[in-house]
């Protein structure tokens, strides 16, 4: 695609947008039909890419993917 000078502001932005969108489709469909909530796994995996080890990586995909957050307790009567 050739961005030519009669395109306007908006419209480069539009078209950044959607190809944002299209790459981040398939990655968000894997989680899903993983059983994973795409936005936890984005954000966990954005916190652990740096000191995973590279050998290790599948263990990063959505298919793979435990989080290492602890899991939410119910609430304490005082607070229901």
């Amino acid at each position: 695609m050739t961005i030519t000078p009669d395109i306007l502001p908006d419209e480069i932005y539009a078209l950044k947008a959607a190809l944002v969108a299209e790459r981040a489709e398939p990655i968000i469909v894997t989680a899903k039909l993983n059983d994973v909530d795409p936005q936890a796994w984005h954000a966990d995996l954005l916190s652990r890419i740096v000191e995973h080890p590279a050998l290790r990586i599948n263990e990063l995909l959505p298919l793979n993917w435990r989080s290492l957050a602890p899991t939410c307790q119910p609430a304490g009567p005082w607070l229901r």
